[in-house]
C-alpha cells in the first residue's frame, strides 16, 4: 500500500498525483481515473479528501464527472493568441491539430435593423449567414454566427463549407484579401441552442468574442464579416503577446 506523506495537504498531494497520471498519459482524454475507492486504498486516505482533490480539479478544468459512471480526464485545452489575424481552423493546425468544421445552418436573408446598423448595410442589402462548429477530436470546442454582405461575395451559397474555408473561398474566388479586425470579448452564459451545439451544460461559462473582420476590395477598405463566436472556457484559453 503506497501512502502519501504530510504535511502537504493530502487532498493537495492527490491533486498533483492526478495530473500527473494526465501529463504523463497514463489516462487519456476522456478515460475514467481511478474510482474513489481505489485511491482510497492506494494513498490510505479517506473518501472526504479525493473528493476534494477531484472537485478541484474539476474546477480548474482536468476532470469532467457523469453521474452514475465515474470520473473523466478532459480533453486538452488549446491556447490562441488574441492579436493574430487567423481563423480558428488555422491556428488549430498550427497547434497540431486535425479540427473539422460542421456547418449548422447557412441562408441568404433580410438583416434586422440593429445588423445592419452594426455592419453599414442599406435597408436593400442582404448577408450571407452560418452557423458553425468547430471540433477537435470530435468534441465541440466553439460555435460562431457569421453574417457577410452579400453584394460583394454572390452565390457564395453555393459552397460546400464543411469542406472549404470561408476566407479562402473570399481571397481566391471573389479576390478579397483579409486586411484587419477589431474584436471585443466578455464572459457569458449558454443559451439552449448554443448549449447543444457545444454538448455542454448551461451552467458552463463561455468567452464570446464579437469580431468586425475587413479585408480589400477592388482597392477599397470594406467591412466583409461580422461574427459572434462562443469558446468553450473548458477547452481553450488566449494570450496577449505584448511587444515594445
Amino acid at each position: 500500500m503506497k501512502s502519501i506523506d504530510t504535511p502537504i495537504p493530502l487532498y493537495y498531494k492527490l491533486k498533483q498525483e492526478i495530473i500527473k497520471m494526465i501529463e504523463n498519459e497514463e489516462v487519456n482524454a476522456d478515460e475514467l481515473i481511478p474510482s474513489e475507492r481505489e485511491m482510497m486504498e492506494k494513498y490510505d486516505i479517506s473518501r472526504t479528501t479525493v473528493r476534494k482533490a477531484i472537485d478541484i480539479l474539476v474546477n480548474e478544468g482536468y476532470l469532467y464527472k457523469i453521474h452514475g459512471k465515474g470520473t473523466y480526464v478532459k480533453g486538452k485545452k488549446f491556447s490562441q493568441g488574441l492579436l493574430k489575424l487567423t481563423s480558428c481552423k488555422e491556428m488549430l493546425r498550427s497547434k497540431g491539430f486535425d479540427p473539422i468544421s460542421k456547418v449548422i445552418k447557412y441562408d441568404v436573408l433580410t438583416p434586422s435593423k440593429r445588423l445592419s446598423h452594426q455592419m453599414n448595410l442599406t435597408p436593400k442589402d442582404k448577408v450571407f449567414y452560418t452557423e458553425r462548429v468547430n471540433l477537435i477530436e470530435g468534441s465541440p470546442i466553439n460555435y460562431t454566427k457569421s453574417y457577410i454582405p452579400y453584394k460583394y461575395v454572390p452565390s457564395i451559397e453555393n459552397f460546400n463549407f464543411n469542406k472549404s474555408s470561408i476566407y479562402k473561398t473570399l481571397s481566391t474566388v471573389y479576390k478579397i484579401d483579409i486586411i484587419g479586425s477589431n474584436r471585443t470579448v466578455e464572459a457569458v452564459l449558454p443559451d439552449e441552442v448554443i448549449a447543444k451545439a457545444l454538448d455542454i451544460n448551461l451552467n458552463l461559462p463561455l468567452l464570446k468574442f464579437n469580431g468586425w473582420v475587413y479585408g480589400e476590395h477592388n482597392s477599397s477598405k470594406i467591412l466583409i464579416e461580422y461574427f459572434k463566436t462562443f469558446y468553450r472556457s473548458d477547452r481553450s484559453k488566449f494570450y496577449i503577446d505584448f511587444v515594445e
